[in-house]
Order: structure tokens, then sequence, then C-alpha cells
């Protein structure tokens, strides 16, 4: 087993949940029984129907109704499963816990960086894709997250989930510098939440400049004016400029905070 959605342990996951488990090389389906995959709670097997996702790697796990709410789960592959190559997998016990609730809506895309439109992109750009909730990662692929060029054509990239999002952002690498001064699209179709549902796809376009970004942005203006500026009125809108476009996706409480110093 290489990864699983939820992660192992997750606790809060909807009570549609929807169980993906990756390995390492596609599976037997005709190994794919009831007997060799299990949802249990507690001891009690939860009905359930199991699947192989197209291309072989992927078992999903659907239970018949929603789960019990607040409640631990585990499952058990195997003994039985086997490869397509006819080699045994592995056993493999994981487990989530449920909330309290379902999970119907579709997830959204609500930041992507570049923006949609945005020009003068450095050729060394990394782009950033944010979702509404958290995201099943097992179903965000260089497919149904593809960055190609202008002329449409695929380019290799890298995919990775930052530290403490709860992998609602999702960072696109490529693998080669951008061509310059040339129009890129990201397009968004595919992704699944942990219940199930898939995003509502979209489309951006941004366009490079003529070569790297290696500076550093830096603040030329703010509002008010002045560092320790005094007779400042309660209803301040609080702003600050840079000398170039910045990565919307980069700006929370971690890095901009606003505090009383008394």
């Amino acid at each position: 087993v290489n990864r699983t959605s939820p992660a192992n342990g997750v606790t809060n996951v909807p009570q549609n949940v929807v169980l993906d488990v990756m390995y390492n090389t596609p599976l037997d389906p005709a190994t794919v029984t009831p007997q060799t995959v299990r949802l249990l709670q507690g001891a009690t097997e939860v009905a359930s129907t199991a699947t192989l996702l197209p291309g072989g790697n992927v078992l999903r796990v659907m239970s018949a109704s929603p789960l019990r709410g607040a409640t631990t789960f585990t499952y058990e592959l195997g003994p039985g499963l086997q490869a397509s190559t006819g080699q045994t997998a592995l056993f493999f016990r994981g487990g989530f816990s449920t909330g309290n609730t379902t999970d119907s809506t579709a997830p959204t895309v609500v930041a992507s960086s570049p923006p949609d439109g945005f020009t003068g992109v450095g050729t060394n750009v990394s782009i950033r894709v944010r979702f509404s909730e958290s995201v099943n990662p097992l179903t965000v692929t260089t497919t149904s997250l593809l960055l190609s060029d202008a002329q449409g054509q695929a380019i290799p990239t890298t995919l990775s989930f930052p530290n403490n999002t709860n992998n609602q952002e999702v960072i696109v690498t490529p693998q080669i510098p951008l061509a310059g001064t040339m129009q890129h699209t990201i397009a968004v179709t595919g992704v699944e939440d942990l219940a199930g549902n898939v995003v509502l796809p979209l489309t951006t376009r941004f366009t490079t400049g003529s070569g790297p970004d290696v500076s550093a942005p830096q603040v030329v203006r703010t509002n008010p004016p002045v560092s320790g500026a005094t007779n400042v009125p309660v209803t301040v809108a609080v702003q600050a400029e840079l000398n170039e476009p910045f990565d919307v996706t980069s700006v929370g409480p971690s890095n901009v905070r606003l505090q009383d110093n008394n």
C-alpha cells in the first residue's frame, strides 16, 4: 500500500466517505472480494462494495449507506488479495473516525496562482491551486490538474501538498522551465473530495515573461504611510503595496498579522 484516502487515523471525515487505497502495482480484480476487503465497526462488518478504479492500482471501498457518526471504523485488506502478476499483497489494516455530517457539495477552486489572465509571469513559476475543502489526494494527478502550453501540449509537472493545508492546496511544479512570452493553461477536472464529489471544472490561463523571476518582492508603500503613526482612525484599512504581483495563496494569518503592541 502506497497511500490511502482518508489517511490512516484521520478524524471527522464525512459519514459518506469514500475509502481509496493505492497499491504500488495493479491488483487482480478476481481477488477483490468481500472476504479480502472488509470494513468494520468494532468487530461488526459494515456492508460495503469494493471496486478497482481504471488502471487497477486504486482500490475503492464504499459503504452501502452513510456510516454512523462520531464513530471509529477500521478496514482490513487481505489476506488473499493478489497483484495482477499473481503475487500476494501484504495484509493491511487502517482506520478513520467519522464526524456527524455527510458531504454532498462539490469542491471548488477558490484561488489559483498565477491568477487567470496574468501576464509577465516568471518562467520558473510555481503554480498553486487552493480548493474550498480537503480533497482526495489520490484523485490529484497530472491529468486532473493539467498544465499545457499554447499548442495544447501537456507540460510534465510534479504535484505536492504543502504542510498544514489539510490537502486543500496543491503545488504544481513544472519539471522544465516554461517557454517565455507564451500563454499557458491550467485545467482542473476530476479531482474529488473525501466523499467522492467531483470538483467543478475550471480552466485558467497566464502568460510568461521573457525569463525567470529571481527577485524577492518588496513593500514599497503602506497605509498608514509612516511606521509609528499616531491618531490613526480606528476604522483604518491597513494596506501594503508590493513592487510586483505576489502569490495570493501564500497570504495567511501566519505571515500577515495585525497586532496590538500594548
